[in-house]
């Protein structure tokens, strides 16, 4: 189980105060919140990109920082801003993270998308954006994680492209990774096991879905939509 306790970073002000949780194989966890409310930033703690002001993450008991063989054994991350060489061929950008990971091309081609052979030698610039961001969670994979960590994977996605993704997100959880991502589109929070809201650098709700929409049917305008923006953007939880 990959545990966050405590999480706090600061830049001038505080980014991220005292952010917990826990992700076991087989769950998708989905954290929604505005821009500048911290997510990116427990992304990267959560992946040992950043290191926290306090708190600590652990794998299965051991602590991710400074432990770089724990964090390419078991965490993939595909951050919001693309890590693809644009003047390399889609196959030569398989070949280089199957390098930097020690694995081998030929045995990592259980890509969770699918290429055909004029798709793999297409160079990176000249791919559609729905194709460079499929491509750039497919090379989060290459390691075989247990925890897979997506930064608004759907964004600029259009409504064919968000449904591959989302898909692949749920084709990721049967085969019992954890998968964690965030969005700005509160109906693609409704597949996830745990859903998680962040207002001002701190978490404000933790629930599921069906609770959600149990409370948001009593009380909420709006419905399970209007429930998560109004925790989203409520300025006194700031």
């Amino acid at each position: 189980m990959l545990i966050a306790a405590n999480l706090c970073k600061t830049y001038k002000v505080p980014v991220v105060t005292d952010a917990g949780l826990e992700c076991e194989p087989g769950t998708v966890i989905g954290i929604a919140g505005k821009n500048g409310s911290g997510k990116s930033t427990l992304l990267s703690m959560l992946t040992g990109l950043v290191k926290p002001d306090s708190g600590k993450v652990t794998v299965d008991g051991t602590e991710i920082l400074g432990n770089r063989r724990l964090i390419r054994d078991q965490i993939g991350f595909a951050p919001q801003n693309l890590a693809l060489f644009e003047d390399l061929s889609v196959a030569d950008n398989f070949r280089f993270w199957c390098s930097a990971y020690k694995r081998s091309f030929k045995k990592t081609q259980d890509f969770i998308f699918e290429y055909d052979k004029s798709m793999l030698g297409k160079r990176v610039r000249n791919l559609s954006g729905g194709m460079r961001k499929k491509l750039n969670i497919d090379l989060s994979l290459i390691n075989d994680p247990k925890y897979v960590v997506l930064d608004e994977p759907t964004s600029e996605l259009d409504i064919a492209s968000r449904e591959q993704v989302l898909n692949a997100v749920g084709k990721l959880r049967e085969r019992g990774k954890c998968v964690i991502f965030t969005s700005h589109h509160t109906d693609e929070l409704k597949m996830c096991d745990t859903i998680l809201i962040m207002n001002g650098g701190r978490f404000v709700y933790s629930g599921n879905p069906k609770e959600i929409t149990e409370i948001a049917a009593k009380e909420i305008a709006g419905g399970f939509n209007g429930f998560i923006k109004n925790l989203i953007f409520k300025e006194e939880l700031l």
